[in-house]
């Protein structure tokens, strides 16, 4: 199966799970146009995460968050690259990532 039918194949059953009416599914249909809340989309990504070993929603390089269903899809997206580890290359992701405590010195 397909990373998009995996998507797409989650979708559906998420929706039919919290009794979401979804819009026909297509690459263009935006995110916010699913009809999807916040617990939905959590249990998506956790669905997929689950599924594919990593998470979709956070693989861009450019850091941008999807906004469309087949931009959830993108070859950028969901594969880490192919001369590394799915390990290192998380690990070189957080690198990237600051954290914060809340306090400002």
């Amino acid at each position: 199966m397909s990373v998009r039918s995996k998507i797409f194949s989650a979708m559906l059953q998420i929706a039919g799970e919290h009794t979401v009416r979804l819009p026909l599914l297509h690459d263009g249909l935006p995110l916010q146009d699913t009809g999807f809340d916040s617990l939905a989309f959590a249990i998506l990504l956790a669905r997929l995460e689950d599924d594919l070993g990593f998470d979709p929603f956070t693989l861009a390089d450019d850091g941008a968050f999807p906004s469309t269903v087949g931009e959830l899809s993108k070859p950028t997206r969901m594969s880490p690259p192919e001369n590394s580890s799915r390990l290192e290359y998380l690990h070189r992701r957080s690198r990237d990532c600051t954290i914060s405590d809340g306090h400002t010195s």
